[in-house]
């Protein structure tokens, strides 16, 4: 091997080795999301009822970087999910996103005053699956707050949250069994469409 190849392969290699090593793991990926989150909704800009849906979007825009909502969105489905035909998986997603989304930041609204995350660390449950175990302290009350994260394309991503031992997903997932065991995708797209919509009437109105 010529020697001039072989400076340029060993700085390759050694290239891809610091690269690996910066890669952040599951609970430093979640950290800063999570941290940011906190600073949007603690700040005093979106105090005026304005505000409150420019507040949500940003919020939105973190979350929906972190969380990988299709495979949320498999897994409330569960075998269900064959059921539905490309498209309707898509719009299914898309809607099923949104609620999640509405679900959470209905959870946390008005108890912002003393909120903090402490995250406690992380377990490596498999190659591409981890686990990030939190606590959320508001005031006087400490909330576990566990993540299930994917590894895809290099990153760590959220495909579940347990709250006090409930699972965010299975929770969907219940319900979502119920309904389709009497209706249809469609029927069931159509039930998020018109929740959704509710929800969105409702921001609307609170913010006037």
């Amino acid at each position: 091997m010529k020697p001039t190849l072989a400076v340029f392969l060993a700085v390759v290699l050694m290239a891809a080795a610091a690269g690996a090593q910066e890669a952040p793991g599951p609970l430093e990926a979640l950290r800063g999301p999570v941290n940011t989150v906190l600073q949007i909704l603690q700040d005093p800009q979106y105090d005026p009822p304005e505000q409150r849906q420019v507040q949500r979007d940003r919020i939105w825009g973190v979350t929906r970087d972190i969380f990988d909502f299709t495979e949320m969105a498999k897994r409330a489905l569960a075998v269900s999910w064959r059921e539905f035909t490309p498209p309707q998986r898509k719009e299914f997603t898309e809607l099923f996103s949104e609620l999640t989304a509405h679900s959470y930041l209905e959870q946390i609204k008005g108890t912002i005053t003393g909120l903090a995350v402490e995250f406690l660390g992380e377990e490596i449950l498999s190659d591409s699956k981890a686990m990030v175990k939190t606590k959320v302290r508001r005031e006087q009350v400490e909330t576990p707050v566990d993540y299930r994260m994917l590894q895809a394309g290099g990153r760590w991503l959220v495909y579940d949250v347990n709250i006090e031992g409930v699972s965010l997903v299975q929770n969907y997932r219940t319900q979502f069994r119920e309904i389709l065991s009497k209706e249809t995708p469609e029927q069931l797209i159509q039930k998020l469409k018109t929740k959704l919509q509710e929800q969105r009437v409702g921001l609307a109105e609170a913010s006037s």
